[in-house]
């Protein structure tokens, strides 16, 4: 009898579903989920289909790194707006550093997202923070 009991224990368990969460039932199941909050405050992937899955996001705060670059110091300095043509020459400068050192920074760590703070939402997974990762990754 008490085997008849487990195997209609089990059905119903079956039926109307365990209940259980993965995390209960067993390891591993969690996959981390990111939310895309600001797809414009993303920097890689360049492209994001809604099938993309993230397992290791990492976030940064670009100001932090911009203002730890030469070019962007010296438009800052200077006070150089869009009006003036030195203020584009030292922009396409300080971006290029940017992105090598994002880019440097991506491929030493297998990051499969990288966004603005505040621009993805992590379920799961806790992004890392790499702004002075990518800080001291600057070329001169």
């Amino acid at each position: 009898m008490p085997q008849r009991l487990e195997i209609l224990l089990i059905a119903v368990l079956v039926i109307f579903g365990c209940g259980l969460s993965p995390a209960v039932a067993g390891p591993g199941l969690d996959e981390p989920e990111v939310k895309i909050l600001n797809s414009s405050q993303v920097y890689y992937p360049a492209t994001i289909r809604k099938s993309d899955k993230f397992q290791k996001p990492a976030i940064l705060a670009s100001m932090t790194v911009f203002d730890s670059i030469n070019e962007w110091k010296e438009i800052k300095r200077r006070k150089l707006g869009k009006k003036d043509a030195e203020y584009h020459l030292l922009l396409k400068a300080a971006n290029d550093k940017f992105n090598t050192a994002l880019k440097r920074v991506r491929q030493a760590n297998n990051y499969d997202i990288i966004a603005e703070t505040g621009a993805i939402e992590c379920k799961d997974c806790t992004p890392t923070e790499i702004t002075q990762t990518v800080i001291d990754q600057l070329p001169s």
